[in-house]
């Protein structure tokens, strides 16, 4: 069924493909996509888009815990998405979070599904500098709420195999 064609794997190249087309879209030099952990505290990485393999380790290693970049953490909750031309010398975040990304410019917007954000979308520009048009804001925010209902989605397909998995298993025990 439908269902069952829908798997782990094909979220997957969904996320990477939007991590890619919005790379491409914005000029950006990376872009990584995340999901939000059960908590919802912690931001884990999910996709990427020309993430250089020494920088995939560190995101790997360690997720993006939200309420540490308050200015993050605040837009995340509203589902609004955040900027800034200079990540090193922004007040707003916490640069020791990405001190080994080295100077750069970055756009983050939630992936909202149902109301809450289920997870985000990382832009970044290396050297710093770029400035971003509300045009290029409210179009990130458009290309998030569409990833959110994607991963929502994906998310409702993971947990209907699962319970079709116990009902199957059930009903074995009952014949």
């Amino acid at each position: 069924g439908r269902c069952e064609s829908f798997t782990e794997a094909a979220a997957k190249v969904g996320e990477r493909r939007v991590a890619r087309e919005v790379g491409g879209a914005f000029h950006a030099d990376m872009v990584g996509v995340y999901t939000v952990s059960p908590d919802k505290r912690v931001l884990l990485p999910a996709a990427g888009w020309h993430v250089p393999k020494e920088l995939l380790r560190v995101f790997l290693e360690h997720p993006l815990e939200l309420e540490r970049m308050s200015t993050i953490w605040q837009l995340w909750q509203e589902g609004r998405a955040a900027w800034s031309s200079d990540v090193k010398n922004d007040p707003r975040i916490n640069a020791k979070l990405f001190e080994s990304v080295g100077s750069h410019a970055v756009l983050f917007a939630p992936a909202m599904a149902r109301g809450e954000a289920v997870g985000g979308i990382f832009l970044f520009w290396a050297g710093g500098g770029r400035q971003f048009t509300s045009q290029e804001t409210r179009l990130i925010e458009g290309v998030a709420a569409q990833l959110g209902l994607f991963m929502d989605n994906a998310n409702l397909t993971r947990q209907t195999r699962l319970r079709l998995r116990v009902v199957r298993v059930q009903r074995q025990r009952v014949l």
